[in-house]
């Protein structure tokens, strides 16, 4: 009988499945909930790996350091939202000249695995990931929605809080501006309020 080590399912451990795919020459690598999410976008082609337990998801941003582009596809469903944001900012602090995507799953789709069961093609995850907005892209965007200039404020601190922390002046310089004119004017109606 094949009994699986505590640590199999995330406790204490510090390595993540296929890490191996680090070693791509693009530098872009997917990173999901679990081995058999990583195996299914491996079998589309897209180098990925996955975090063994939810809960230990942000401790591995320092491993994604290298990467030009990290996709986070944590699973559609509560748990693997609650933590998306919170993971996507500690890897976007890790990356040297990277940035994080946050691809969206088709609607009623839980993973990747339940996607290729249900007809997802490698064409289809491509055009996803290619459409993937950035961490800092849907913060703002997100933003845009909310409708108290006091908490867009917070949300535009946050925002420029991450740009703070890239490595990368170019990025950083160019997510200020972008910023800037999403957010202009937000301050002074915050303070006639």
């Amino acid at each position: 009988r094949w009994v699986f080590p505590y640590a199999v399912y995330g406790h204490g451990v510090d390595w993540l499945y296929n890490e191996h795919s680090f070693h791509n020459a693009k530098r872009e690598i997917a990173f999901c909930e679990g081995a058999v999410d990583a195996i299914t976008l491996e079998q589309w082609g897209i180098p990925a790996v996955g975090v063994l337990g939810l809960s230990s998801a942000a401790k591995f941003a320092p491993k994604f350091i290298r990467q030009k582009r990290v996709f986070l596809l944590l699973d559609n469903d509560e748990a693997g939202q609650s933590k998306l944001i919170q993971t996507a900012k500690a890897i976007q602090k890790e990356l040297r000249h990277g940035e994080v995507y946050l691809p969206t799953l088709p609607a009623g789709i839980k993973d990747p695995n339940e996607w290729i069961q249900k007809g997802g093609t490698a064409e289809k995850a491509a055009e996803m990931l290619s459409n993937a907005p950035t961490l800092i892209n849907l913060l703002t965007e997100q933003s845009k929605d909310i409708k108290d200039p006091r908490d867009r404020i917070e949300a535009m601190r946050e925002i420029v809080e991450i740009i703070a922390d890239l490595r990368d002046p170019f990025l950083e310089s160019l997510y200020s501006e972008e910023v800037k004119k999403a957010f202009k004017g937000i301050a002074t109606k915050a303070t006639l309020n």
